[in-house]
Parts: structure tokens; C-alpha cells; sequence
């Protein structure tokens, strides 16, 4: 069974802050499910430390996270923040 989570309501429709993030996926963490559906309906903003921290954790978490209703403005910040990662990785590697 999937579990949906509706981030503006469980966070905010402004997701900023890194904290914010990483408590996001504490929550997500805490439940038995392993499919997790995050709908971001009703999200109107996105910090670039929110998405880092957001890619990040979903990265190294156990769960399969599946994204929905995402709004054009937060694509583009995971786009942005994705070409960030491989670029930094692609730099430190020998």
C-alpha cells in the first residue's frame, strides 16, 4: 500500500529551510509503508536548501518516493539543484 503525503499541508506551501527537509523525512521514515506518493499541490515556493536537502534525503532513503502534481517552479528548482550535485561530483572525482 502507498502512503500519500500532501507536502503543503504537512510542511508548508513555502518550502524552505533544510530543517524543514530533513524532519520531512523523519515523518516519511516513521511510517511502515515503503511507497511513499508526496503530492505538492498547494506549493507556491521552494528554497534551494529545502531541495537540496530534499534530493539528498530521498537519495539515501529506503523508501520509494514518487512525486505528483509538482508545480513548474519547483521542477525547475530540482533541475537547478540536480545539475548543482553532478557538477560537484563530476569535479571531485580523480
Amino acid at each position: 500500500m502507498k502512503r500519500i503525503i500532501k507536502i503543503a499541508e504537512v510542511v508548508s506551501k513555502d518550502l524552505a529551510l533544510r530543517h524543514n527537509a530533513i524532519a520531512l523525512f523523519e515523518f516519511i521514515d516513521s511510517y511502515p509503508e515503503t511507497e511513499i506518493q508526496i503530492d505538492f499541490s498547494g506549493v507556491r515556493t521552494i528554497t534551494w536548501s529545502f531541495a537540496h536537502e530534499y534530493l539528498k534525503s530521498k537519495a539515501t532513503t529506503s523508501k520509494t518516493i514518487e512525486e505528483t502534481n509538482v508545480p513548474v517552479e519547483v521542477c525547475k528548482m530540482f533541475e537547478v539543484v540536480t545539475k548543482k550535485i553532478k557538477a560537484r561530483t563530476l569535479r571531485s572525482m580523480p
